[in-house]
């Protein structure tokens, strides 16, 4: 599956690396280029255990990081992986949310498959509802397990 990640901080640079290692071909988007380059030779621009050998394995190759967030268009499946720092009264700023999901949103809907985003910020019903799609605030479907 080919996988874009906007962000490569501590949860976008692993959850990157470990799609990689599982075989999906990924694009890690950041606007910083020391980041993007030091992915990009297999190194790991922060420290997390196994990580170092992750990113020397795979970066540059099945691992690609980009300042390019037209490099979402050719993929399956979006994450955003972004900080949400708290503000002074407690609630969450997500003014690198807002940076980061707008640009990745609409450079998506030039690939008509492309229907799938998941974010690991937390993000209230109703707290995007200016700028997110319109089913993102739905309640999702009851679902019955299958499973044994």
């Amino acid at each position: 599956m080919e996988i874009s990640v906007v962000g490569s901080g501590y949860v976008g640079t692993t959850v990157a690396a470990c799609l990689a290692d599982l075989g999906h071909n990924i694009t890690n988007i950041d606007i910083d280029q020391s980041t993007v380059d030091s992915i990009n030779a297999g190194e790991a621009p922060i420290h997390e255990p196994g990580l170092d050998e992750r990113l020397a394995k795979h970066g540059g190759q099945r691992l690609h990081a980009t300042t390019d967030y037209d490099a979402i268009v050719a993929t399956d499946l979006t994450f955003v992986a972004l900080p949400t720092p708290a503000n002074e009264d407690g609630s969450n700023d997500l003014s690198i949310i807002t940076g980061g999901w707008n640009p990745s949103e609409r450079r998506s809907r030039r690939n008509p498959t492309h229907t799938s985003w998941s974010s690991k910020a937390p993000s209230f019903p109703g707290q995007r509802k200016h700028d997110s799609h319109p089913r993102c605030d739905e309640p999702a479907p009851a679902r019955t397990s299958t499973s044994r």
